[in-house]
């Protein structure tokens, strides 16, 4: 009976997730090429429906500066139609969107991202990520972070 070959020298379980943890955003963004699917305040209803196929699981609205205004997903369309009722359908996206998301820099590290959307009070799957003045420059999702190794 022959001897095993040397069993091969692994990386440690921790390095991708070192590496991926002191990656900034932007970094990432590079890394992934990212398409950027935004949507305009001013739609209605039925424009915004069927406009939503970039499968995110939430809209981006910004104002034609591209500022961001907020974001829009299928919890804020079942907060609005339990509110409003058929009067959903004469409102906008920027009237029903959530205009206090949480947002998070492009020079942001990568495992910040992740704990700011683990956090209270509740977690979520996205964050715009703006820049100093408010212009919309790309999306993290947690699939993206998970993806890429954190």
């Amino acid at each position: 009976m022959g001897s095993l070959p040397p069993f091969p020298d692994l990386p440690s379980p921790n390095a991708k997730f070192q590496q991926v943890d002191q990656t900034t955003l932007l970094n990432l963004f590079k890394s992934q090429q990212n398409q950027l699917n935004y949507f305009f305040q001013n739609l209605n209803l039925s424009q915004a429906l069927t406009l939503t196929g970039c499968g995110c699981g939430c809209l981006l609205v910004v104002d034609g500066g591209s500022h961001l205004i907020g974001t829009f997903t299928d919890g804020d369309l079942r907060r609005t139609l339990k509110a409003s009722g058929e009067g959903i359908f004469k409102l906008t996206v920027g009237e029903m969107c959530n205009r206090n998301p949480r947002t998070i820099s492009p020079d942001a590290m990568a495992v910040e991202a992740m704990k700011k959307m683990e956090s209270p009070p509740s977690p979520v799957q996205f964050l715009p990520v703006i820049k100093d003045d408010n212009i919309l420059i790309g999306i993290v999702t947690l699939h993206g972070l998970v993806s890429a190794g954190l």
